[in-house]
């Protein structure tokens, strides 16, 4: 996990992915290895920002949101974009809206956010 980590910081999209895949593995077969919730943020947004490994992806979002306290480094707002751009590219725009919305609640004030539900809205 921790490679996975490095590198995102070092742009190799190519290794980052081979990472995101062991990583995923790791923490399927030794969820424990999963300590902080933050690292179910750090992994679905990997995965969700290079659009690999979407199932999986959502569900370490979706465990960070279920999760999320004050201790949590990424606001949900964050995790509901990413959920909102894969459900996007699988085609299921209703998701999709329903995520962007999500996070629009959770950060008022977000252009990202306001971008990319205006692009879902014109397809």
């Amino acid at each position: 996990m921790a490679k996975a980590h490095s590198y995102k910081s070092e742009e190799e999209p190519e290794a980052l992915q081979k990472e995101i895949g062991k990583a995923f593995k790791v923490a399927e077969k030794n969820p424990s290895l999963v300590t902080r919730n933050h690292v179910n943020f750090e992994l679905g947004e990997r995965a969700a920002v290079l659009n690999v490994y979407p199932d999986k992806a959502s569900e370490f979002l979706e465990r960070y949101i279920a999760n999320y306290s004050y201790k949590d480094l990424n606001s949900p707002a964050f995790a509901y974009l990413h959920l909102a751009r894969i459900k996007d590219s699988q085609n299921n725009r209703e998701e999709a809206l329903k995520n962007i919305n999500q996070s629009l609640n959770h950060k008022v004030i977000f252009p990202e956010a306001e971008k990319e539900k205006m692009r879902i809205l014109q397809m």
